[in-house]
């Protein structure tokens, strides 16, 4: 989700290991790229992005199919981190 100013986007607790979510898009719909921001507040800059990442899908948020699976992911100050996978 955003919110609208200086500081936009969503971060995770970075205080927790493990974190997710998941984005309901109303109806089945093909895509290939998911695209995360880093933190952008000034003084953090960078954080919020996950260091490793395991992108899913599902047509009934029940059951899930792995996509993607990275670790290691460098961080960025600015800009969006765009994860390509084949079109599902």
């Amino acid at each position: 989700y955003t919110i609208t100013g200086q500081n936009e986007g969503w971060t995770s607790l970075e205080t927790s290991p493990t974190q997710w979510f998941y984005v309901d898009l109303g109806e089945e719909t093909c895509f290939d790229t998911v695209k995360l921001y880093p933190r952008h507040n000034g003084t953090d800059n960078g954080y919020g992005i996950p260091l490793d990442l395991e992108i899913l899908i599902s047509n009934d948020a029940q059951t899930w199919t792995p996509v993607l699976e990275l670790k290691d992911i460098e961080r960025i100050v600015s800009g969006a981190h765009t994860f390509k996978f084949e079109s599902q």
